[in-house]
């Protein structure tokens, strides 16, 4: 046993001694390519001990993979050795060149002693090295010269290289400092994907929250996955805090295609409700996303089950090549489907949509797979692919403005509906408000006949033919000029003052700058107020009755005031039955509450008693229509 301890640390002191230690005084940074040997662990379990004992060869003489498969289960350790000439104690940072996970240890008093471990699921207050989460610290004693064991793995998806780094904190300042300023560019794509994915987000939830519509929801859903696939290039970078970066727990281990099956899944489930695709579909259009979305969702289950329970990556690149494939023949399968399903509700917006995401995914997919594109950086884990984020910004522009299309076309329809309705109800109250009028004036028509005095009855005839002309020729309209509403009133009135055999006068009081003709009113809005007066303000009235109208302009709006000298409201509500309300009162409210919905026409009616003298005032405000 002592002759194997004894072997063992004298292989490593001859291979200290071997290899070329590079001094702490030199130029940093220093790449340390040239100066460090590598061995891969391909089981992923060897000890410490074994490894030291293994055959390290210089890491320049490696084909290191671009991509990994199966090797992310390999454990690589790089061996260096460093000499501090100084006769103060040094301070560096050491870095394999990948984030994944590192962790050194020093070979001091005859054995290996870990120094230091990261991963870049670390928090900022957890890491060796708080402002990078792939350095490490490497302290070295004044004169020493010592050994060192770096173990780092990665995962798959992104490219794997191995950069080994030497350098002060000063260095690795500048370094990063060049780093931001050569990503500038894929630092503000991120930044504004981020942004525009997040702001169309709350677009969409505000559009839920006043349409309830549930394709809606979809699309939101498809925008959260769209923003965690942004969020999950973005993460990792010590130029960028994303939510992830405040919890540890947050930084679980799953690939770009979990993201990727998200999107998809959303993205069917929103176009079989924006197509509306349950009601308008044929037994094909239906079966194809009944079976796509559960297809879909099956890889996602894969793909966590793989990424979270088994931690098999390489097989997780299988299921990313299975999923990317369907994906490829459903998006090429619905743009040529978009065309022809004539039956669904498909947009051009919707088509170009669909088109330019399924251009910018093939060629940024190319240019990724080939390597015409990086897929990361010494800042970004993941770098953007400008292709595909800008068929993604475009395709994510031009959905939502297909949505707000449908918005919009589902909001004048919604409206012209109301109208039509509010229409017909203005009409079966304008029906309403004729017949009650009609029955009066037939009623004294039919009195003057039994009193057999026929000139009255022939003069009161007459008046009535003329107000049932302007009655007729106006019943279609519900707005006619103020010249033919006093025309209306006075024929009225003058029928009003025969039946009740000159009990009451009247006066029309108008400012002569009011273009009577140019004005408008809603039809037959005094006569009700008119009525009132009338039958309720003279009845049991022991004086001449008197009804005044004045119109006149106040604070640009027309302003009409009907004022009666009768027993006022409060006193004729005593002598009618209890609960009773003058029917032409009532529905020439409902008629002006109609008419101001229809038209967006504020109109206000003020009635005010006017207890000393008695009498009641009508205050009518009538703003310009525009």
């Amino acid at each position: 046993m002592k002759n194997s301890i004894f072997i063992f640390l004298l292989f490593v002191f001859f291979q200290a001694k071997s290899q070329d230690c590079f001094r702490s005084t030199d130029n940093k940074p220093f790449n340390a390519i040239s100066q460090v040997l590598l061995y891969a662990d391909t089981t992923g379990q060897l000890s410490k001990e074994k490894i030291s004992a293994k055959k390290f060869m210089p890491l320049n003489s490696f084909q290191i993979p671009r991509l990994l498969g199966e090797e992310f289960r390999y454990n690589f350790y790089l061996k260096f050795c460093i000499e501090n000439p100084k006769n103060t104690i040094d301070t560096l940072l050491m870095s394999s060149g990948v984030v994944k996970q590192q962790e050194i240890w020093k070979f001091t008093s005859g054995k290996w002693v870990q120094t230091g471990f990261t991963k870049q699921s670390l928090p900022e207050n957890k890491r060796p090295y708080r402002f990078d989460q792939k350095f490490l610290k490497v302290v070295l004693l004044p004169k020493e010269r010592a050994v060192f064991l770096l173990k780092f793995n990665d995962l798959t998806g992104k490219e794997f290289e191995i950069n080994p780094l030497v350098l002060t904190a000063g260095e690795e300042a500048k370094i990063k400092l060049k780093d931001l300023y050569d990503n500038r560019l894929p630092m503000f794509t991120n930044t504004a994907m981020y942004s525009i994915l997040f702001y169309i987000l709350i677009m969409a939830m505000a559009l839920y929250y006043f349409l309830r519509q549930r394709f809606l929801v979809y699309y939101a859903l498809y925008l959260i996955s769209m923003l965690l696939f942004n969020i999950y290039g973005f993460s990792y970078s010590p130029f960028i805090v994303t939510p992830l970066n405040f919890s540890e727990i947050l930084n679980i281990d799953l690939r770009q295609n979990f993201y990727i099956l998200c999107t998809q899944i959303f993205y069917m489930l929103f176009l079989s409700e924006f197509l509306e695709v349950n009601s308008r579909g044929t037994r094909n259009q239906k079966s194809f996303f009944r079976i796509i979305i559960p297809a879909f969702i099956f890889l996602l289950i894969v793909e966590l089950f793989l990424s979270l329970i088994l931690k098999r990556y390489d097989w997780q690149f299988y299921n990313t090549l299975i999923s990317e494939l369907l994906i490829l023949v459903v998006s090429i399968y619905l743009i040529i489907n978009l065309f022809k399903w004539k039956n669904l509700y498909t947009p051009p917006l919707l088509k170009a949509a669909s088109i330019v995401l399924f251009l910018g995914v093939i060629f940024g997919f190319i240019s990724s797979t080939l390597g015409f594109s990086k897929t990361s950086s010494s800042i970004l884990l993941y770098y953007p692919n400008y292709v595909f984020n800008l068929a993604v910004l475009a395709e994510v522009i031009l959905y939502t403005m297909a949505i707000l299309q449908q918005f919009f076309q589902t909001k004048t329809e919604q409206i012209r509906l109301q109208q039509q309705y509010a229409m017909s109800e203005l009409s079966l109250l304008r029906s309403q408000i004729n017949p009650h009028f009609l029955f009066n004036t037939l009623n004294s028509i039919k009195n003057y006949i039994i009193r057999k005095d026929t000139n009255q009855a022939t003069e009161y005839l007459t008046e009535f033919s003329d107000l049932i002309r302007a009655i007729l020729e106006k019943s279609r309209e519900h707005i006619i000029s103020l010249n033919e509403e006093l025309v209306f009133c006075e024929h009225y009135l003058r029928l009003e003052q025969k039946r009740a055999e000159g009990k009451f006068k009247y006066f029309i009081d108008r400012d002569l700058i009011i273009d009577l003709s140019a004005t408008n009113v809603p039809a037959f809005i005094l006569q009700p107020f008119l009525e009132n007066a009338i039958k309720h303000g003279f009845n049991n009235l022991n004086k001449q009755g008197f009804i005044k109208i004045s119109i006149f302009k106040k604070s640009g709006d027309l302003s009409v005031v009907i004022e009666d000298n009768g027993i006022g409201r409060e006193e004729a509500t005593k002598n009618r039955p209890a609960g009773h309300q003058s029917m032409g009162e009532q529905l020439i409210t409902n008629r002006i509450n109609l008419i101001s919905e229809i038209y967006n026409w504020s109109i206000k009616v003020e009635i005010e008693d006017l207890k000393n003298p008695a009498g009641t005032k009508v205050n009518i405000r009538i703003p310009d229509l525009r």
